[in-house]
């Protein structure tokens, strides 16, 4: 009788194999796998900029083969972090994103253009190689200006500008991509009591970025994992920039059908340079322990981070608790809940992000989430209609808010709360999907903020909420819906020292496309419909109603 191997050889088995993993990444080989398709998505909510860089791979092309078939989702819809709402930390502003209708043809290959008020011009380019159980690669380039603004005509508009090409070769052992991807976006500190020179209120912001990933798709291996290397430079028209190298790990071992160990590492090396050059590195490992049962699972460890910020709110080597448990209920219900913690990287590429009228020599600093203790349920209905409750309460060190300058106010500085800061998050969601037909979802939050060294959470909403839907007409009429709101925004006008309220933030977006030949589509895009100014940041109005026509040829 053959005997399994006892566990502490499988954890050595474990642990060579983390550590040999570059090698054999780049050494496996294989038969070519079976081809496959995974669906275009793309919805543009925010009207003002997008710089589209992040820490997660970012994938746009339109055909991706795998040898592994992903694990079955009972949320048909996904919630996309846009720019509306402030990244990292866990009171972000959630946007649903709706999953969109595969595409018509084979390649994917499409010419997109549309022209709007606003001097709004749009152009899009995607040229792709056709399905290959071996091989793919595209290009994309894309255009999107507002000649014009809310004010001062052309001091307040925008240009977006990108490029990009992604290679991928596919193995029955693995898949292994590149990208290459460079941004070019203009804006204008526009938030003035009076027009300025053009040439002394522009911003640029340029980044270059080279992605690369490994992904295991040997479905017999214990070891399953996801490398990825990224390396990506930005820089700004005030001689600021950044760069970054980024190593990202997530490895899984099955030591049991029901019992895994995960050890997820992230790896980065940080060079900002502003007033000076501050090298800023972070390193994070995870280890846990998984037990998945047919009713029960639970997943516990620790999160070991270290980093090197100078600020003396936080410490260089961090402990977090790590667990979370699940319970199924009946057929459908699931109770869960846990606690974590983390170190949240501040960065300059994704502060420029979120807020793209940042002040210049801006200090930055990581933030620290101490605990976070969450729990909720879940539920799927009939297999159409799903919903998720929850309810979190989290504390932080160091969050961060903007605030406008005092000797320039069309600029942001950033504050800190140093001392502890307490986020009471309450989150609904619900889901309708009946199929090609008609699919409509809807989220909202609630937040409750309590701070020490800041008299306000400054720019941070206290509740959002978004709905969105799209409904096939006939088999060549798809009309689209996007609802969002923020309310509760304050921020401090620096003259007067008093807080401000913001107005709350309602936005409905209509979108209607008809294909009228095979090959081509027109679209008629409706944003903004109520024509509010509303201000996300204090001194910049949004754009009014907006309209966009224009067509889609596809090849």
């Amino acid at each position: 009788m053959i005997h399994q191997p006892t566990l502490p050889k499988r954890l050595k088995i474990l642990l060579t194999g983390v550590f040999l993993l570059p090698v054999v990444v780049f050494a496996q080989g294989g038969k070519p796998v079976k081809k496959g398709q995974i669906e275009s998505e793309e919805i543009v909510i925010e009207k003002s900029r997008a710089i589209t860089l992040s820490e997660a791979e970012r994938n746009f092309e339109k055909v991706t083969i795998t040898a592994k078939k992903p694990d079955a989702s009972t949320q048909p819809f996904q919630f996309t972090d846009r720019n509306l709402r402030l990244a990292d930390l866990n009171t972000k502003f959630r946007i649903l994103q709706m999953p969109q209708e595969p595409a018509r043809d084979i390649t994917g290959n499409y010419l997109k253009f549309g022209i709007g008020n606003y001097s709004n011009l749009y152009a899009e380019a995607f040229l792709g190689a056709k399905q290959n159980q071996t091989f793919s690669w595209n290009l994309r380039a894309k255009n999107q200006t507002f000649g014009t603004g809310p004010v001062y005509k052309g001091n307040s508009g925008t240009q977006e500008n990108f490029l990009g090409g992604n290679i991928k070769l596919f193995t029955s052992a693995l898949t292994a991509s590149a990208a290459l991807e460079y941004n070019r976006d203009r804006y204008f500190f526009y938030g003035t009591q009076d027009e300025r020179d053009r040439k002394d209120i522009k911003q640029v912001f340029s980044t270059i970025a080279l992605k690369t990933s490994f992904t295991n798709n040997n479905v017999e291996s214990p070891l399953d994992y996801k490398l990825n290397f990224n390396v990506s430079n930005i820089s700004d028209s005030y001689d600021a920039g950044e760069f970054e190298a980024a190593i990202n790990l997530a490895a899984k071992y099955k030591i049991t059908e029901e019992l895994s160990f995960l050890a997820p590492t992230d790896m980065y090396f940080t060079r900002l340079k502003d007033s000076a050059s501050v090298s800023r590195n972070l390193f994070r490992i995870k280890p846990q322990i998984q037990y998945k049962g047919e009713t029960f699972s639970i997943t516990a460890g620790l999160n070991v981070v270290t980093q090197n910020d100078t600020t003396d709110a936080l410490s260089k080597v961090n402990l977090y608790p790590v667990a979370e448990a699940q319970v199924t209920i009946g057929d459908a219900f699931t109770v869960f809940g846990g606690i974590s913690g983390d170190m949240q990287r501040n960065y300059f590429r994704q502060l420029a992000n979120e807020n793209p009228y940042l002040n210049s020599r801006v200090k930055i600093f990581n933030t620290s989430k101490s605990s976070e203790i969450y729990g909720g349920i879940k539920r799927q209905l009939g297999g159409a209609l799903s919903f998720d409750v929850r309810t979190s309460y989290a504390r932080y060190k160091n969050m961060y808010f903007y605030m406008n300058n005092s000797t320039d106010t069309s600029r942001f500085d950033l504050v800190y709360n140093q001392d502890g800061t307490t986020v009471l998050n309450l989150s609904a969601e619900v889901a309708y999907d009946a199929g090609k037909r008609f699919r409509i979802a809807g989220k909202a939050d609630f937040f409750k903020y309590n701070v020490k060294n800041v008299e306000q959470a400054w720019h941070r909403p206290t509740f959002t909420a978004t709905v969105i839907g799209r409904f096939a007409a006939t088999e060549n009429v798809f009309l689209n819906t996007e609802i969002y709101y923020l309310g509760g925004i304050q921020a401090k006008n620096p003259v007067t020292a008093r807080a401000v309220q913001l107005d709350p933030i309602a936005d409905i977006n209509l979108k209607g496309e008809y294909i009228f030949l095979e090959k081509f589509s027109a679209y008629l895009s409706l944003n903004n419909l109520l024509s509010t100014h509303y201000q996300r940041f204090l001194n910049y109005s949004n754009r009014g109603f907006t309209l966009v026509l224009g067509a889609t040829y596809s090849f």
